[in-house]
């Protein structure tokens, strides 16, 4: 059995789900224990079927337990016993332990001036780029997350850039129109 895209395995604060792709798992919510034995089942079950590769992204996890994390080293190893690579996306921002308890803290990491209230806004500048503000992730097909070194980023519409999905300014040369 895997997960498909309609799939969705969960507890009260925390779910896993298949992405758009068959080797892509999503994880959201506190990783507790609890939650950790669900993406440990998750994970076996969707390494079997994804072949030799299986992403895991947990960018989307706000919190973790270290016992939620200490599930991740047996699902590791199943993956390799089973001939596939295991690739774990970690939490978006910086994992620190907090002593004394020794919890795992994450600290979002945000481009400078941006705090995380601030909504993505995108505008269509009438024969030219999309601007994007705010707080907002970019991600790659191959589902890698692209640099981001700006608060806003233009992006090509005309299909002629040399940097895409960034735009070079080639919509003024191409004369690239809307309509």
């Amino acid at each position: 059995m895997s997960l498909s895209a309609d799939d969705r395995r969960s507890n009260e604060d925390f779910a896993v789900r298949a992405g758009q792709r068959p080797d892509v798992l999503l994880a959201r919510g506190r990783l507790t224990a609890a939650a950790g034995e669900l993406l440990y089942d998750a994970i076996t079950t969707s390494c079997e079927q994804a072949g030799n590769r299986l992403v895991v992204d947990l960018t989307a996890v706000t919190g973790v337990e270290l016992a939620g994390w200490a599930w991740l080293l047996p699902a590791m190893q199943e993956c390799r016993a089973a001939g596939c690579q295991l690739r774990i996306e970690p939490p978006s921002g910086e994992l620190r332990i907090e002593p004394p308890s020794g919890e795992l803290r994450i600290e979002p990491t945000l481009p400078s001036g941006q705090t995380s209230a601030d909504p993505a806004t995108l505008r269509c500048y009438p024969d030219g780029p999309i601007l994007v503000r705010g707080n907002f992730e970019l991600v790659g097909r191959d589902c890698q997350q692209l640099p981001r070194n700006r608060s806003v980023l233009a992006l090509c519409r005309c299909g002629g850039s040399a940097i895409k999905p960034f735009c070079d300014g080639t919509h003024k040369t191409t004369r690239f129109t809307d309509g």
